[in-house]
């Protein structure tokens, strides 16, 4: 924490050069935040809702309240092998650590992804609640939770991708999977009862069961809902990030 304290202000600086580029040639800028997800959100309650039949009450809202926290994950991960790579004129030219670089990232993210969740809340709390729900004031610690845990998993695949280009290829089809285990498009209560435990084992699952809490529900999370989550965040972002500094000091030499 003291090293990025001490370069708060490259943090800042690539925080917002990683949100100006992103939008730099597009016509509507950074409207798409809330667009391009919001429009994904209605075909996918339409294809689940009416084509497929998910037996979930008020199915839109419970994928509403999900979805977004999911596109975030896969928004951040999906570029993860490039991380490094991506600034490496900075690395040459400027001694810093290189977690700064997933943080940074993770925090790029996670603006866009604050924006969303406002939309969500408002959405939510107007058409479902009807009015404010005691769960919202979970939610900002659901999201800092939330990011801890993507940063934890950002940092290895960051890592591998300095030393392994198959990494970038790889990512797509991971996230692939870690979808389909992922309790976005169903509630785990809707899997066969042998298979729950094992979906449970997946860290988002934990993470995206407190945003239904707190969201689609309405509701604080139980302590023994809030444990488990915390506790595999904590392992996956110590691991990762000392994955990533076991070979941090040559980053610069690699790429």
């Amino acid at each position: 924490m003291s090293e990025l304290w001490t370069h708060r202000e490259l943090i800042r600086a690539l925080v917002e050069r990683n949100l100006t580029m992103r939008y730099q040639r597009s016509f509507l800028g950074a409207v798409w935040t809330l667009l391009n997800p919001l429009l994904t959100g209605l075909v996918l309650v339409a294809v689940f809702s009416v084509l497929l039949r998910v037996q979930t009450a008020q199915y839109w809202a419970f994928l509403f309240s999900g979805y977004f926290a999911w596109v975030f994950t896969l928004n951040t991960l999906g570029i993860g092998a490039t991380v490094v790579s991506n600034h490496s004129f900075i690395a040459r030219s400027v001694a810093f650590p290189a977690d700064v670089l997933v943080v940074s990232t993770v925090i790029s993210r996670f603006v866009e992804f604050a924006v969303e969740m406002l939309l969500v809340v408002v959405v939510l709390t107007a058409v479902l609640h009807q009015g404010f729900t005691i769960g919202l004031v979970a939610l900002p610690f659901v999201m800092v939770l939330h990011a801890v845990l993507t940063a934890g998993v950002l940092f290895p695949i960051a890592a591998l991708g300095v030393f392994f280009e198959d990494v970038q290829h790889a990512v797509p089809v991971a996230l692939t999977m870690l979808t389909l285990i992922s309790p976005v498009y169903y509630p785990i209560s809707n899997l066969p009862a042998h298979w729950q435990p094992i979906v449970s084992l997946n860290p988002f699952a934990g993470i995206l069961g407190l945003y239904h809490a707190t969201l689609y529900e309405g509701r604080l999370p139980g302590i023994a809902e809030i444990v488990t989550p915390v506790l595999s965040t904590l392992v996956v972002f110590l691991a990762g990030r000392w994955v990533f500094r076991w070979k941090r000091s040559v980053y610069a030499e690699v790429v």
